[in-house]
């Protein structure tokens, strides 16, 4: 039992640090993001373009072709 609390608890603390390392691109926040930015980045890794998407509590830079 306390190993199971202990593995929920680091999983919560690395869920909750996520944002941090997810950020970028132009895609920073509500009030924080360049959409140019993120369509730049996906064309000059070969995709037609990118958008910034709201995913659960981030945003995150998405790719399409």
């Amino acid at each position: 039992m306390k190993t199971a609390f202990v593995l929920a608890l680091v999983l919560l603390i690395a869920v909750i640090d996520l944002p941090q390392a997810e950020a970028g691109f132009g895609c920073n926040g509500p009030k924080d993001h360049d959409p140019y930015q993120c369509n730049a980045h996906c064309r000059r890794n070969g995709f037609t373009g990118g958008y910034c998407n709201a995913w659960l509590l981030w945003y995150r830079c998405d790719c399409y072709n």
